[in-house]
Order: structure tokens, then C-alpha cells, then sequence
């Protein structure tokens, strides 16, 4: 098939998959609405009608109709792998390595400054990891990753929810191995093996909270939002109960040396029953956690979201509300400059070495709630 004919069928899939009329062939997907959803419809059809694999992160090198074509007829190989989504990859810094990160994260990169590269790090796969794989496991296929084109240090990671659990995990065995990692960044991410702490009434009202918060928040919405509020609220439902069955053929995976049919081996389910069995060490180097004034469990959340008594030096920012919205407008422009005020000294405190080389590398400043950096 020529590469013409090959942009005319995928001109058709995009505007049938986006709903957006018409489609050229440099339009790029994801400035088109494209999404983590409709890529994986997307590399669905594709492998469909061409037999090939194209995950999320090729995906993203190669997003306009005329580059995919160029791609499925091989005349063009993309430059990462399929283990690396390149969100920015041009700058001078030290890049920022983030778990996980995918389309999600443009409105953040695109706000940062044009020398600072952020690249994500996908799980492209799970046939490498062990038949009772652990976070560790999981860990250890991004540091592979990273060796490849970061051969040593220093280095920036960071990560969302789970993901930011990985990227713990990352600096923990990339110290270890006597690399210096710069910073470790947080993006609203809960120890889930922290102990519990408050009264057992305090724990116990946790669910009559989310329920009353629920229908408050129905009650403020204008009726043709709240259609879509409940759509969402059931999605979620949706999700916690798929993730009760993955923790259920995770515990039935560990009852057999082979592997078995119910096991989560999934990326996306393999870091969640990974994380859940997670028991973070201490870490030593300076962190920063952005995390987010709405939580799960309300005024009943330990403030450092289980960190405190693992990080001593831990920088803790709130950021206006929920879990996604820090990613996303309006607030999006606070996290970029927050956290752009973190990378930014990571290149000068680099580039001093030489001229200073008993300066021990970069000293991030340790605050409660950004108040040593002159936040908003």
C-alpha cells in the first residue's frame, strides 16, 4: 500500500475515533483531543489492519497522519523506544524522568521552560518481569531504561499516584548503586504501608464523608453537569471494583510457580497490585511533594500523605484541588511554576561543579508547605 493511500485510511480512523471533521494529514492526534483512551483504540485498529505495534509512546513520535503513514510504510523509524515517551525532550537541564507520563502531562511540559526535557517513562511491557514481579522488578526495567541514555548521573525522577511509588522505588536503587539523584518529585502520591494514625473514629467516618462530599458537590453543579459528574463517579466504581479483581488474581498468581490466566499482567494493573504491596525505606535525598487539598479520606489524611517519618527532607506543597487537577486549567500554571523553581537550579548547581567541586552537588531547600521558596 503507498504512503498516500495509507494517509486517506488513517485520515478516516481519526475522524471516526476523535469526531473531528476534517482531518490533514499534519494535524497532530493529541492537539486533536487524543487521549490515553483513544490512543489504545488507536494502536488497536492499526495492529487490526496493518499487523503492526504501535504502543502510546511511538504513538507520540509520530503524531500526525503524514508522519504515522511514513512510519507504517517505513520510510521513517522513530528515535525512542517504546519504553521512553519523549513530552520534550530538547533542553539543556537535566531531563526530568517521570513514571508513567503520557498525554496527560502536555499541559504541564508545554509550561515549563523550553531548556527543561521531560520524558516519560512507559512500562511498555510485562514479559520481562519475573512470574511474582514486585515494584523492585518494575523499578529495576526503568533504571535499564534510563542507563541506555542517561548512563550515570545526576538525575531527576519523579511520578503520579502509583507511578510516583515507582519513581521512590527508582532513586532509592539508583542511590544505592552510588548515583547522585538531584530530586525526587512527588505528584500527590499516598504510602499506602504508613501506619494508620488518628482515632478509630476518625477512620471509621472516612466513608460518610466521601458519601455527604459526594452529594454536596452533585448539589453545586449545574444540571448539565451533573449528568457527567455521575458518569464519572460511576467510572470510578467501576475501576475500584476491576482493581478488587486484580489484587484477587495477583494473591492466586503467588499460589503457583507459572504463570496463570487471572494474573494482572497488564502495565497499568501490574503497578497497581505491585504498589499495594509496597514497603518503602527511608530516603535520604531531597524530595519535594506536590500534593493536593482535596483527598480521598478528607480532613482525616496525615498531612505528608504517610511520607514524614521516611523523607527528613521533604519539601510538602499543597496544590489547589483533587487528584487530577493539578495537571490540568486552571491550575496547571502553579505546578509548572513550582515546580519549574525546583529544576530550574538543577543545570546551575551542574554546570558549578567544575569550578566548585566541594559544593557536594545540589542542596534543595527543605519547607513546610513552600514557604522557604517564596510561593504563591
Amino acid at each position: 500500500m503507498h504512503t498516500s493511500d495509507i494517509e486517506s485510511r488513517l485520515v478516516a480512523i481519526w475522524q471516526e475515533l476523535l469526531d473531528v471533521r476534517p482531518v490533514r494529514v499534519n494535524d497532530n492526534f493529541f492537539d486533536l483531543g487524543g487521549d490515553s483512551v483513544m490512543t489504545s483504540r488507536l494502536a488497536a485498529t492499526i495492529k487490526e489492519i496493518w499487523k503492526v505495534d504501535l504502543p502510546m509512546a511511538m504513538i507520540f513520535q509520530v503524531p500526525t497522519v503524514e508522519e504515522m503513514a511514513a512510519f507504517l510504510s517505513g520510510k521513517i523509524t522513530p528515535k525512542w523506544s517504546s519504553r521512553i515517551m519523549p513530552l520534550k525532550p530538547g533542553g539543556s537541564r537535566i531531563p526530568f524522568l517521570c513514571v508513567d507520563a503520557g498525554p496527560f502531562f502536555r499541559h504541564l511540559t508545554s509550561r515549563l521552560s523550553p531548556e527543561q526535557p521531560f520524558l516519560g517513562l512507559r512500562l511498555a511491557h510485562t514479559r520481562d518481569l519475573p512470574t511474582h514481579y514486585c515494584l523492585k522488578d518494575i523499578a529495576q526495567y526503568h533504571i535499564q531504561t534510563i542507563r541506555e541514555f542517561q548512563p550515570s548521573g545526576p538525575y531527576c525522577v519523579g511520578g503520579w499516584s502509583a507511578g510516583g511509588l515507582v519513581a521512590y522505588e527508582i532513586a532509592q536503587q539508583l542511590r544505592a548503586a552510588g548515583e547522585e539523584v538531584s530530586l525526587l518529585v512527588l505528584f500527590d502520591v499516598t504510602n499506602w504501608a504508613a501506619p494508620q494514625k488518628g482515632a478509630a473514629l476518625e477512620r471509621a467516618l472516612v466513608p460518610i464523608w466521601r458519601v455527604k462530599s459526594g452529594f454536596a458537590r452533585l448539589a453545586e453543579l449545574k444540571p448539565e453537569d451533573k449528568w457527567g459528574y455521575l458518569r464519572a463517579a460511576a467510572s470510578e466504581r467501576y475501576l475500584n471494583l476491576c482493581r478488587l479483581l486484580w489484587l484477587a488474581g495477583d494473591r492466586m498468581q503467588r499460589r503457583f510457580s507459572r504463570r496463570i490466566m487471572l494474573a494482572p499482567r497488564g502495565p497499568s494493573k501490574a503497578v497497581f497490585v505491585a504498589a499495594q504491596r509496597y514497603r518503602p525505606l527511608p530516603y535520604e535525598g531531597p524530595a519535594v511533594l506536590f500534593r493536593s487539598a482535596l483527598q480521598a479520606n478528607g480532613p482525616y489524611h496525615e498531612p505528608t500523605l504517610g511520607w514524614s517519618d521516611l523523607i527528613p527532607n521533604l519539601d510538602v506543597c499543597d496544590m489547589p484541588g483533587g487528584h487530577n487537577d493539578m495537571f490540568l486549567d486552571p491550575y496547571v500554571d502553579l505546578l509548572a511554576e513550582r515546580l519549574e523553581r525546583r529544576l530550574s537550579p538543577l543545570l546551575r548547581a551542574e554546570a558549578s561543579r567544575d569550578s566548585k567541586p566541594a559544593t557536594g552537588g545540589l542542596q534543595v531547600a527543605s519547607s513546610s508547605n513552600c514557604s522557604m521558596l517564596g510561593e504563591l
